[in-house]
């Protein structure tokens, strides 16, 4: 048979490597949008201040749209290396099942 412990290990590594590119892209856009609310003075978010203290001094006036498309940016970047690094593996372990063959 072709099974093999390494190809069920393979299948994990790739579920958590798009899982964690998928909470990274979740984290660092809601963490954003937190980020430029705050500085709008829109205060909705009152769960948060620990973050606005760290960050406010880094941030200077009109620095909004900086935040957002650097945050965009960042989070579709994260998402996309996930899943390109989950599709690789899942390639490379792909080819190495079919060199297994008779």
């Amino acid at each position: 048979t072709l099974y093999d412990s390494r190809y069920a290990l393979s299948e994990v590594i790739t579920v958590l490597n798009r899982l964690l590119g998928e909470t990274l892209f979740a984290a660092i856009l809601s963490s954003t949008l937190v980020v430029l609310l705050q500085r709008m003075e829109s205060s909705p978010l009152v769960l948060l201040p620990q973050l606005q203290q760290q960050i406010e001094p880094w941030i200077s006036s009109h620095s909004e749209p900086w935040i957002l498309a650097g945050g965009l940016v960042l989070s579709f970047g994260v998402l996309i290396t996930g899943y390109l690094s989950s599709e690789m593996l899942e390639m490379v372990m792909r080819l190495s099942r079919n060199s297994e063959k008779p």
